[in-house]
This record gives C-alpha cells, structure tokens and sequence, in this order.
C-alpha cells in the first residue's frame, strides 16, 4: 500500500486499530510518531521501520509532555500531514456509584481532553504549511446510548461535537479537519 501521507503522528499506537493504521502507515512509507503507553508495543511497530518511526510514551493529557513530543517530533521531520487521535479508553460506568464519577472524570480526560492536546501542538504548523489532516476516531457509542456504558458514550459524544465545532476554525486553506467517524478498517 502506498499512503498519501508521508509524515504522521498516531496517538493510541499501542491498541489494535492503532497497531493497524501504524502498520498501514509504516507500510505505506510514511514516518510515523508512535504514541502510546506501552513502550515494548511501540518499539516493536518501530522496528518494521527504525529509520522512520520514533517511539513517544507520554500520558495524552498531560499537555506540556504532548507540546515536548510534537517538538521533537517537528524538529527531526518537520510539520506532519497526517494527525490521528486514536488514543482511548472504554469501560463500564454505574451513574448511581460515588466512585464510578473518577471513572467518568478520566476517560472524558483521555477521550476528549486528550484530543485537544493532541492537535494543538500541530494546528498552528499545518495553517503555516497550508497543508495537513486532523483525525479523532470516534465511536457509534457518540451518537447512540449503551446500557452500562454512559460515560464512554458521554466522552465520545463530546469528541465528535469538539471536532465539528473545531473543524473550521483549525483548518488552513490546504488543510482538512476530517470529522471524527466510528473507527473501521479493512483487515490486510
């Protein structure tokens, strides 16, 4: 497969769609800024390709740690084309459990809050360039309700109208703000 893209960035690397889109991406030619937790995963998606990928292991929410991996990252390969915020977390929420609240708390965190830190290093090189794509992946659990799972429904949601509402403003002449749509991939 040939990509498009020559130069992206993947948050949530470590998980399976995003051990698929880097593999899709690394395949393609592309270098590519894996980022994710796990470093054993990264480091074995970087050696398909050392000489192009860079392994980052920083929390998506913690915005100085983003703001560092994004200068580093433009530093050795200049403004990317490509940003995919692919990291998240899903999980069972009980509105009627106290605790259950710092569950509701961390995953708006990862999968909202987490987005933001993720483009924002990028938006004001992309307008330079006049050039690049923002991606968040989304869920159908952002547009529809599920038993049990009314926090990850709730952050999702939250994602798909921060990316509507930011889309224009992000966006440069040349460049496109993809809206977030429920992840799918064809298996290789």
């Amino acid at each position: 497969m040939t990509s498009t893209y020559r130069n992206a960035i993947l948050t949530g690397a470590c998980g399976g769609l995003g051990q698929a889109l880097a593999a899709r991406l690394i395949e393609g030619g592309a270098s590519v800024a894996l980022v994710g937790l796990q470093a054993p995963v990264l480091a074995q998606l970087a050696a398909a390709a050392p000489q192009r990928c860079t392994v980052y292991t920083p929390d998506v929410t913690d915005s100085a740690a983003m703001q560092a991996m994004a200068a580093d990252w433009m530093a050795r390969h200049g403004t990317p084309d490509l940003v995919i915020a692919n990291a998240g977390v899903a999980g069972g929420f009980d509105p009627a459990e106290a605790d259950d609240l710092a569950v509701l708390r961390r995953m708006l965190e990862i999968n909202v809050v987490g987005v933001a830190t993720t483009f924002q290093p990028f938006v004001a090189p992309m307008r330079a360039a006049g050039r690049g794509s923002l991606v968040g992946v989304a869920s159908i659990a952002g547009w529809r309700g599920m038993p049990g799972n009314a926090a990850y429904c709730a952050s999702k949601g939250a994602l798909i109208r921060y990316r509507k509402a930011s889309a224009r403003s992000c966006a440069a002449p040349a460049c496109t703000s993809a809206p977030p749509v429920p992840a799918t991939f064809a298996p290789s």
